[in-house]
């Protein structure tokens, strides 16, 4: 059975300065424009320190639109990841559960939804003299899920039913670069909520007593199944993803 997955990945990034994605594209730009004359990395290294602070030291500029595409373009990424890996739907395994007294076989599951995966509300930057952050919140448009159940009482039950819809799901999402090394990390991803759980059953006729407990124990699962899905799967599908990015090639595209 799918059990909740606990994640402790605290943010590691000292206190910073919010910084506007304005300026760091600036930055870029200055990075970019010099990439073909100056192949060093540890000298584009300084030149991105050295425009980092002179951006820090001009007027604060407060769009976030830059900061807001890159989350998108990761997020795109990783929806094309799901869709190509046959993630949406997703496969769920068989449960056997225990419902007073009788037993419950759910078989055929799916998850739906997965590659729906978005940004809610602005990304946001921020630059403490070594780290660039970006930090923001995604959710996902409503899961949809369902399981055939098979009601075994004596060896014998009617065949049921049971489909759920899940509402906004919301993860908090921080990635890193060192203006060091270029690096790119993902340094925090962590469920803030499950969305609310809704069950409709239909089917049981004569086990009809059974709705209520049942209801509540395909929630129960479906739960620990979303958080485990997207700690298991979307987590590490972005990891990866981050952490193999070209930082050059970002430049390059964004200027």
């Amino acid at each position: 059975m799918y059990r909740p997955a606990v994640l402790s990945r605290p943010l590691t990034v000292p206190a910073v300065r919010q910084v506007s994605a304005a300026r760091w594209v600036l930055a870029l730009a200055v990075l970019g424009a010099a990439r073909a004359a100056v192949p060093d990395q540890q000298r584009l290294v300084r030149l991105l320190q050295r425009a980092l602070e002179q951006q820090l030291a001009a007027e604060p500029l407060q769009s976030t639109a830059n900061a807001n595409d890159y989350f998108d373009r990761t997020l795109a990424n990783a929806r094309h990841l799901v869709l190509d890996n046959g993630l949406d739907p997703l496969p769920l395994p068989d449960e056997k559960l225990a419902v007073l007294g009788t037993g419950v076989v759910l078989h055929d599951g799916h998850l739906d939804g997965l590659s729906n995966v978005h940004r809610t509300g602005d990304a946001i930057m921020s630059y403490d003299g070594e780290w660039l952050g970006i930090s923001g919140h995604i959710g996902f448009n409503g899961f949809g899920a369902g399981y055939s159940c098979k009601i075994e009482v004596i060896g014998i039950g009617p065949d049921v039913t049971a489909t759920a819809t899940i509402t906004e799901t919301s993860v908090f999402f921080s990635a890193k670069i060192s203006s060091q090394t270029l690096a790119i990390e993902l340094v925090d991803f962590k469920i803030e909520q499950v969305g609310k759980i809704d069950v409709d059953i239909t089917g049981l006729g004569i086990f009809d007593w059974l709705l209520e407990p049942l209801t509540e124990a395909i929630v129960n699962l479906l739960d620990g199944i979303v958080v485990d899905i997207i700690n298991l799967i979307l987590e590490p599908m972005l990891r990866s993803f981050i952490e193999s990015i070209d930082l050059m090639a970002i430049i390059k595209d964004l200027i």
